[in-house]
């Protein structure tokens, strides 16, 4: 996964995550862990900073890697 800020420690706060599509075995990855980037901001439903809903949030440590993959593509479908 290829994300466009220079210091992944800190990334830009209340900029869009540019991230290159997915494939499947990146996404399965990535679902491991929480897609969180530290910028938590509730816009329009949704985390401006990993661009899940509250629900999603909130759900995320009970998810099944296939829910968790299903939350990744929906983010990933939505940055593009």
């Amino acid at each position: 996964m290829k994300v466009q800020w220079p210091d992944l420690k800190f990334p830009p706060i209340n900029q869009p995550v540019l991230v290159d599509a997915l494939t499947f075995e990146e996404m399965a990855q990535a679902a491991k862990e929480s897609p969180c980037v530290g910028v938590c901001k509730m816009q329009d439903g949704e985390c401006v900073g990993c661009r899940r809903t509250i629900e999603e949030i909130q759900e995320w440590s009970s998810m099944s890697t296939e829910e968790r993959i299903k939350v990744m593509e929906r983010i990933n479908a939505s940055r593009v």
